[in-house]
C-alpha cells in the first residue's frame, strides 16, 4: 500500500540544531512520517486479528524502529510526544 504524501518536511518552517549549531535533518522528519503509516498498517493488522493492542513503542519495536540518534529522538518528540501529548510507551497501537 502507497501512503499518500501529506506534507513534505523540505517545506517545514523549523529551525533545527544540534550540538554543532544549525543543522538539517528534514529526511529524519520524512522518514518518521513513512514508519507512523507502517505502524498504523500494523496495529490494523493486529486489530483485524482480535490480537490484544499494545503500546505505540513496542507497535514501532514490532516493524523495527526505535529513534536512536540525538535526531532521531527530537524528531519523535516533536512529531509523536508533542502531537498526543505523552510518549509512545503510553499511547495505544491501535489508537494512537
Amino acid at each position: 500500500m502507497t501512503r499518500p504524501r501529506t506534507w513534505s518536511a523540505a517545506n517545514l518552517s523549523l529551525a533545527m540544531f544540534d550540538q554543532d549549531g544549525v543543522a538539517n535533518f528534514t529526511h529524519i522528519f520524512e522518514q518518521s512520517e513513512t514508519d507512523y503509516f507502517d505502524l498504523t498498517i500494523a496495529a490494523g493488522a493486529r486489530a483485524e486479528k482480535n490480537l490484544v493492542d499494545t503500546t505505540a513503542r513496542t507497535g514501532y519495536g514490532l516493524i523495527g524502529v526505535k529513534p536512536k540518534t540525538p535526531h532521531e529522538m527530537a524528531v519523535e518528540y516533536y512529531t509523536f510526544d508533542w502531537e498526543y501529548a505523552q510518549t509512545p510507551e503510553v499511547v495505544d497501537c491501535v489508537l494512537g
